[in-house]
């Protein structure tokens, strides 16, 4: 069975097909120094969200001349690329590895806790309406979760700790790590001052 033709207005209109900056730069892995090259956009283009951030669209023809005409240098300039990648790839992994070790390794201090547990229910129960601003403070439970996060945030040096974190690769799991060895130090700490019950239950 023969493959069925497109009709002529398809051929066409894949002819004149443009294409976003990102695609040529996504898709054919042109970096700016060849965008450069390959010169000004066939055409401009307004984004019906945002006006003042207009698109610029290639013809994917062109574009595929551009790199056809220059084949050795392409290629020369993907491998580059690549290694490049796995270059960086290899020091994000180092960064992020750094990180967890240092999540799982620093010090995690825990200050003067109330004397009682009544003090301590207290304290939760106003820091929680203080911080929800009364949203859902009709719904609160004071339960020794709570009194976990509380004292997590007010007698022990996570926030300190989540101020080293900058934004990029591992940050969310270092966050995660740090909570759970911050709540198990401070479980640990209101067993030993509080009892049993308060540190076992809710875990």
């Amino acid at each position: 069975m023969m493959p069925t033709p497109y009709p002529q207005q398809t051929i066409s209109a894949a002819n004149d097909e443009v294409i976003p900056h990102t695609i040529v730069r996504r898709v054919y892995g042109l970096p700016p120094s060849w965008l450069r090259q390959l010169g000004r956009p066939d055409q401009i283009k307004t984004r019906r969200q945002d006006h003042s951030k207009p698109v610029a669209l290639y013809r994917r023809r062109r574009v595929e001349a551009f790199i056809d005409a220059r084949q050795p240098a392409y290629l020369q300039m993907l491998i580059r690329q690549a290694k490049q990648y796995r270059r960086r790839r290899s020091e994000t992994c180092r960064q992020v590895h750094d990180l967890i070790a240092w999540a799982r390794n620093v010090e995690i201090v825990v200050t003067t806790l109330p004397q009682t547990v009544a003090q301590l229910a207290q304290e939760t129960s106003a820091s929680f309406r203080l911080n929800c601003a009364g949203e859902n403070s009709d719904r609160f439970v004071l339960t020794p979760k709570a009194m976990v996060a509380h004292v997590r945030h007010t007698c022990t040096n996570y926030h300190q700790l989540l101020s080293q974190l900058q934004r990029g690769p591992g940050t969310t799991v270092t966050y995660l790590i740090l909570k759970q060895r911050v709540n198990q130090v401070v479980r640990e700490r209101l067993r030993q001052q509080y009892g049993v019950a308060l540190a076992e239950a809710h875990r």
